[in-house]
C-alpha cells in the first residue's frame, strides 16, 4: 500500500516582533564583537606608527623594544606590533616599566 501524499502548502511561522528585535540585536551585538576583535588585532608597522598608537614618544618605544620589554615582532628590518598585544601589554602596566 502506498503512503499518503499530502498536498504541498508552504509553512507559515508567526514569529512575535518584539522576538524578531531581540534576535537581530543578537546578531548585531555578535557582529559588533568580531569587528572589535578583527580590528584590535591588527598589525602596527614601525616604532612611530606604535608611538603614535600608544601616544608617547617613538624614543620611548624603540627603548622597549631594545631591552625587549615590549611585545613586538620582526619584519625584516620592520618592527612590527599587534594591536591587541599592546593593549594586553598596556592594560599589565608595560608602559611604566621604563627606566626601573
Amino acid at each position: 500500500m502506498a503512503p499518503e501524499t499530502l498536498p504541498e502548502q508552504p509553512l507559515v511561522i508567526v514569529i512575535p516582533p518584539q522576538a524578531v528585535d531581540e534576535l537581530v540585536q543578537s546578531v548585531a551585538d555578535r557582529v559588533l564583537e568580531v569587528l572589535k576583535m578583527q580590528a584590535a588585532d591588527t598589525w602596527i608597522r614601525g616604532e612611530a606608527a606604535a608611538a603614535d598608537y600608544l601616544d608617547c614618544k617613538k624614543s620611548r618605544v624603540g627603548e622597549f623594544v631594545r631591552r625587549k620589554e615590549i611585545p613586538h615582532h620582526r619584519d625584516g628590518r620592520w618592527v612590527m606590533f599587534r594591536r591587541s598585544e599592546l593593549d594586553a601589554w598596556v592594560r599589565a602596566g608595560g608602559a611604566k616599566r621604563l627606566g626601573r
